[in-house]
């Protein structure tokens, strides 16, 4: 649940994944993924910049860029030092994702699809082992 299924390192990952779920899930059992649609690519920019959070002590902005098949998230960090501000940056990759991929590896492993969802940019797919 939550963004980790794009957390993996390729697609090849997400389908090993898949197939190990589908091999441990019982006759009627319930395989739930989600994640978030990345399948437009980041914003450019000034868009690009988004503020996650601020407070008094912290400052949290990340900013998004498309390299090909993947998202690459850049974390800038402010948090506030009896001298100042000290400023901590970092950066991982996001697969992107299309669900309507992630759904076809889910059927192709004998798990169909019984609801797909999407709520606040999170996709939901709900899919069961049938017998």
């Amino acid at each position: 649940m939550g963004d980790s299924l794009v957390h993996l390192p390729d697609k090849d990952t997400v389908e090993q994944l898949i197939l190990d779920c589908a091999d441990s899930v019982i006759d009627g059992g319930s395989v739930i993924l989600s994640l978030r649609d990345y399948t437009q690519p980041a914003p450019t920019g000034p868009a690009r910049f988004i503020p996650i959070r601020a407070d008094d002590e912290r400052i949290f902005t990340c900013f998004l860029e498309t390299v090909g098949d993947v998202i690459q998230v850049h974390d800038i960090l402010y948090t506030r030092q009896s001298d100042g501000w000290q400023q901590h940056i970092s950066d991982y990759r996001k697969l992107r994702l299309d669900y309507r991929w992630v759904s076809e590896v889910l059927e192709a492993n004998g798990l169909g699809i019984q609801s797909e969802s999407l709520h606040q940019g999170f996709i939901t797919l709900h899919a069961r082992r049938t017998a």
